[in-house]
């Protein structure tokens, strides 16, 4: 009797061992997609790290080797015209134009190269733990909000080289691509198949706009109004633009998982690439036209 009733016992642990033996496949690959995203996770901070001290370096060297060359910064604002007003015996009121500052082109330039320096190096060393979380989640946070303030910071410069030195102006130029990063964040973090993400994209390419079309103001009375600009800054225009269309086709193949751009590690290296490209690029076109000593 004791030896038939210790059968059961002795078949459910057999049934309980044949199940752990098949759960260790499960646990097995699971062991091995951590490992390897990890492995891919290691590579992207040392790239970062790489690129981010290459631009740090950068910074510092147009700043010393740069020539003296400043743009004027201003403001204007609504004052009494003092002759309009004897004249005509009543308060006229003009706007008038407040010289603040004139600031440094190699300052400008090194500005967005520290922005871009800065998203890389915190991804690669004091954020590196949240930067392997997100990756393995398949987004980054910090990319587009870094990138959203570097490219911010280069509209500016190229602004004001154009001749747009309003204070208000510029901040606005500076905060619709800052808000586009921080929109471009969201659309990643949403994911696929979300109506909300629709009306993010449009909203960030209605906000990616908008420096376009002040820069491109200005543009249109230098052609029309006889007006000058200097050569590179045509080309600075071109090189822009060129780097804006890369960046959208990039998103658009990141966003619908297209080829290779499914892969969270490919995607990252292209856009890393592109944004030490862009600042690099743009730097060296306005060391070229305007700082060479």
């Amino acid at each position: 009797m004791t030896a038939k009733a210790a059968k059961p016992s002795t078949s459910k642990a057999k049934t309980a061992k044949s199940k752990a033996t098949a759960a260790k496949p499960a646990a097995t690959n699971k062991t091995v997609k951590a490992v390897a995203a990890k492995k891919s996770g290691v590579s992207l901070p040392g790239w970062n790290l790489r690129l981010g001290i290459v631009l740090a370096v950068l910074a510092v060297l147009v700043v010393v080797f740069g020539s003296s060359k400043s743009v004027p910064l201003t403001t204007q604002y609504l004052s009494k015209d003092t002759l309009a007003t004897e004249v005509s015996k009543q308060d006229v009121l003009a706007t008038a134009t407040r010289h603040l500052a004139d600031v440094h082109v190699s300052w400008l330039v090194a500005a967005f190269l520290l922005a871009f320096a800065a998203t890389f190096l915190l991804v690669a060393t004091v954020w590196r733990k949240h930067y392997e979380n997100w990756l393995a989640r398949g987004v980054n946070k910090l990319r587009w909000i870094g990138f959203g303030v570097g490219t911010g910071l280069m509209a500016v410069t190229v602004a004001m080289l154009s001749g747009i030195a309003d204070l208000g102006y510029l901040f606005l130029i500076f905060s619709s691509l800052a808000v586009l990063g921080a929109l471009a964040t969201t659309v990643e973090l949403i994911g696929i198949g979300r109506r909300l993400r629709k009306f993010d994209i449009i909203t960030a390419l209605f906000t990616a706009a908008l420096p376009v079309i002040a820069i491109a103001l200005t543009l249109v009375g230098v052609l029309m109004w006889d007006g000058s600009l200097p050569t590179y800054v045509y080309f600075v225009y071109l090189t822009m633009f060129l780097f804006a269309g890369a960046a959208a086709a990039a998103c658009i193949m990141r966003l619908r998982k297209l080829g290779k751009w499914a892969d969270t590690t490919y995607s990252e290296k292209m856009f890393m690439g592109w944004g030490f490209a862009a600042a690099v690029v743009l730097a060296l076109q306005v060391f070229a036209g305007a700082l060479q000593p």
